[in-house]
């Protein structure tokens, strides 16, 4: 997945091999440590905040999710520390492959010192569903899974009609860091009548090149609204999009076809349903270009 600040929601690992089949602990965990926004929001999702010790400092959390965790410890800043994890005595940790990603050593140490740990790795909507019915059961709350996912998968927009739309999702750097075709967002721009010109990456998040996003000719571009490590804000991201010379001729430049959405509703988690309200006027305004 991503190196995100994080872009989801799963056949889930843990440490290792593939756990995504195997049986929860019987005994359901009551000392939660969520590494992620995501998995944060997944836990307040379901009803169980009380089982929360310890989160990340929340960077992209929806503002009801803030104030469910408003008295939940933060752990401390910077790179994250397994012994510092661990003196929370913790019975499951949570987080994206992100993580580990950013911090490849961290789930081999937690589990050195017996930490459970459960990182997150979505392929798809369904894994999506997959991983939140999984994580119901761990946490005592199938109920609050079930019944989400049931509402979640009514609310998904119906297949449409009509020329497709090229969209090129731009995270942020130099080279460009995006979307590909195992992230759940490629799956709703289908379902938008869109394409993800980087669908056919078998990859979650990747990083291409500027002359790969030019041959793409999207017709669209969405840009997360985020800084992150040092990398431009949206305005910047912004200006270097339209600076970008081999760009210059795409139809998603030459019609000042960007948008910006938040980070979250692209990423692995509950927030991406509210992508398709977000995308689809743009949608429909790059469709009218390309029908001209």
């Amino acid at each position: 997945m991503r190196h995100l600040a994080f872009g989801s929601i799963l056949c889930m690992i843990a440490c290792g091999p593939d756990r995504s089949h195997e049986e929860p602990p019987t005994s359901s965990p009551t000392r939660v440590v969520s590494l992620h926004d995501t998995t944060t929001e997944m836990v307040v999702l379901l009803g169980r905040t009380d089982r929360l010790v310890a989160i990340t400092e929340p960077r992209f959390l929806s503002d009801e999710a803030l104030r469910a965790v408003t008295d939940v410890p933060r752990l401390p800043g910077g790179p994250l520390s397994a012994e510092a994890i661990a003196a929370l005595h913790p019975d499951l940790v949570l987080g994206t492959d992100v993580v580990g990603e950013q911090q490849p050593s961290l789930p081999a140490e937690l589990a050195r010192i017996g930490v459970e740990t459960w990182f997150m790795d979505p392929v798809g909507l369904d894994g999506l569903w997959q991983v939140t019915a999984e994580l119901g059961r761990r946490l005592d709350a199938s109920p609050a899974a079930d019944a989400w996912i049931a509402r979640a998968r009514r609310s998904l927009p119906a297949p449409s009609g009509g020329p497709v739309v090229d969209v090129f999702l731009y995270d942020c750097c130099d080279p460009p860091f995006t979307a590909g075709g195992r992230a759940p967002v490629t799956e709703l721009l289908d379902r938008l009548g869109a394409r993800n010109v980087f669908a056919d990456l078998d990859q979650d998040w990747a990083t291409v090149s500027w002359e790969a996003v030019a041959q793409a000719d999207p017709d669209l571009i969405v840009v997360h609204d985020y800084p992150w490590q040092g990398q431009a804000d949206v305005a910047g991201k912004t200006a270097r999009l339209r600076g970008q010379s081999l760009l210059a001729a795409t139809p998603a430049i030459q019609h000042d076809a960007i948008i910006t959405v938040p980070l979250a509703v692209t990423l692995e988690g509950p927030r991406v349903l509210e992508l398709p309200g977000l995308l689809a006027p743009a949608i429909d305004r790059a469709r009218d270009e390309v029908d001209r």
